[in-house]
């Protein structure tokens, strides 16, 4: 039986790490037309192809929707423009950090003094 994984994000608007821009409408665009009965999406491990189903390099999956929604990271929200200066960033780059999430709490019972 076919499962069906959580959703992932790959791609954001903006600058890429190899100097190229995606734009926002380009996203919009995708979620909005993606139908996977006129043309079909195979999810690939680094984009090799292997010649065997078991292989390590074989398809994962297919892509059943697309989806455009606003980022949620507080990282980006903080530093818009943080991918534009490149993969590496720059030495004295002062990065405004989200403040850590909580510790989840759990309750516990004592069973020793």
């Amino acid at each position: 039986m076919a499962q069906k994984s959580k959703k992932f994000r790959v791609a954001t608007e903006g600058a890429t790490t190899d100097g190229r821009r995606i734009e926002r409408s380009w996203i919009e665009q995708m979620a909005k037309n993606f139908d996977p009965n006129k043309y079909g999406a195979r999810v690939w491990l680094e984009h090799y192809r292997g010649t065997v189903p078991e292989s390590s390099f074989r398809a994962y999956g297919d892509v059943l929707s697309v989806e455009s929604r606003p980022v949620e990271d507080g990282t980006l929200l903080l530093n818009p423009g943080l991918a534009d200066h490149g993969p590496i960033l720059p030495a004295g780059l002062q990065v405004e950090l989200a403040p850590p999430a909580s510790a989840a709490t759990r309750r516990t019972v004592q069973l020793w003094d």
